[in-house]
């Protein structure tokens, strides 16, 4: 029997492998394709350099102190999704202003699949994003690189045996532990990349509906992204230093670790798919819609 996907892998599939069947989706707008030619701004200079300079530190923090790559991770797959979301939201600000926007919500598809359409536009034609994409793939290929001869080096040296003091063995059950977390890292990776992409381009389609001006609409769908990436954040630390207070602390101290990585994904897993849907019951609303037809648009002609 198959699974349902994740409300976030629906999302992430809807915006970058749908087909959209849109009359108005498919040729040039006003002769040439202005929609998605990125003009050369100053104000995308400064946060390009925050990431290098926040990469950087969060690198050398990571390589001398051993603090977890995780906060390089949320802010390579954030900025992704806030690039995201300020380019869906100028797309649509822009096709608003030439009437083209409004020619496509009198369409049988309506509205909902008005947005969509210029969104799945976007996400499966903008350079700037696709040049992200790799980036983000780069991470991951890294991370490989140094996780698998990391663990045939524990492999090896386990097999070379131990001895029966107790630091030795407390050293044997730790490899294993540094091994899970690294594999922790990746999927961590995974998940959150389709997670980001989805709740930028979703926040990318509510920002417009405000009714305000291109370059507004941009800076609320940014404002809206980096709070929702700040309260995602914050309810994972906190629910989990909650659990980890009350559930853990009668745990072995040995296995404490090991439930405490396991307990953290499965509150980051929750909160943020369930920020997503909620993410979806907005835009749904906003759309006049239900919940259902978002997180299904795909699988329907827009």
């Amino acid at each position: 029997m198959r699974l349902p996907d994740l409300p976030s892998r629906e999302v992430w599939h809807a915006l970058n492998n749908a087909l959209p069947r849109h009359p108005l989706l498919w040729f040039a707008w006003g002769g040439k394709d202005d929609l998605l030619r990125r003009q050369p701004s100053s104000s995308e200079i400064a946060p390009s350099a925050l990431l290098l300079v926040a990469c950087g530190v969060t690198l050398t923090v990571w390589l001398v102190f051993g603090v977890t790559p995780l906060i390089l991770i949320f802010l390579l797959h954030g900025y992704i999704g806030m690039t995201g979301a300020r380019s869906v939201s100028g797309g649509i600000a822009l096709a608003q202003r030439r009437g083209v926007y409004d020619l496509m919500g009198v369409t049988p598809s309506g509205e909902l699949a008005g947005a969509w359409a210029v969104a799945t536009r976007y996400f499966r034609r903008d350079s700037a994003l696709a040049g992200l994409h790799i980036a983000a793939q780069y991470l991951r290929l890294v991370w490989l690189l140094g996780l698998f001869p990391f663990m045939g080096l524990m492999v090896l040296s386990m097999c070379q045996g131990v001895g029966i003091n107790a630091t030795a063995l407390q050293d044997m059950f730790n490899r294993p532990l540094m091994a899970f977390n690294g594999i922790f890292v990746l999927g961590v990776m995974i998940v959150d990349y389709p997670q980001a992409l989805a709740a930028g381009g979703v926040i990318g389609m509510i920002a417009p509906t405000f009714h305000i001006t291109r370059f507004e609409t941009q800076l609320v769908a940014s404002f809206l992204f980096v709070t929702y990436q700040v309260l995602n954040t914050g309810l994972v630390l906190i629910f989990h230093l909650l659990v980890g207070r009350w559930a853990l602390s009668s745990v072995d101290p040995l296995l404490r670790p090991w439930l405490s990585t396991v307990v953290w994904g499965g509150i980051f897993l929750l909160i943020r798919e369930g920020g997503l849907v909620m993410l979806c019951a907005i835009f749904a609303r906003r759309m006049r819609a239900t919940l259902r037809e978002v997180l299904t648009i795909y699988r329907r002609s827009i």
